[in-house]
């Protein structure tokens, strides 16, 4: 059965498939901002800690303790980190962040926000909106679709 909402028609069927979509989708959102923030965030923040802040005092991966981490080294030269380390290429690469950059990684990076429950209770919220969405979201559609006809 179709029902037309503002000039779309939206197959009722369809539309409990929109409602996990989008919620898959917010939930592959809320990881993905706490790996950046808890996982590669700690490059920034290691960074910011023991100071690198120019060539002059650029650090190795090792003395930041991330020589190991491929996801990290992976970021910093072709990723989201490569906004804000800088490399020096030679024997060793050494990492810095520039100063005038200092604030925004700071507040981009922080750790602010990125325990482990505020992303399960973000989920949580947003699964008991889907299930209320799948649930009464076909009924409101129906009842706009009436109350525009």
């Amino acid at each position: 059965m179709m029902y037309s909402f503002l000039a779309i028609g939206i197959d009722i069927v369809t539309v409990p498939m929109i409602v996990w979509s989008v919620y898959i989708g917010i939930a592959i959102g809320v990881f993905m901002g706490y790996y950046n923030k808890a996982v590669l965030g700690r490059a920034i923040r290691t960074l910011l800690e023991k100071e690198a802040f120019g060539e002059e005092k650029a650090l190795t991966a090792e003395e930041l303790g991330f020589a190991k981490n491929r996801m990290i080294l992976h970021s910093i030269r072709r990723g989201v980190l490569a906004r804000f380390v800088h490399t020096i290429e030679g024997e060793e690469k050494r990492y810095y962040l520039i100063e005038d950059e200092r604030h925004r990684a700071e507040l981009r990076y922080s750790n602010k926000g990125t325990d482990l429950y505020v992303v399960i209770i973000s989920l949580v919220i947003f699964l008991l909106v889907a299930f209320v969405l799948e649930r009464y979201l076909t009924d409101w559609i129906s009842a706009a679709g009436d109350i525009i006809s």
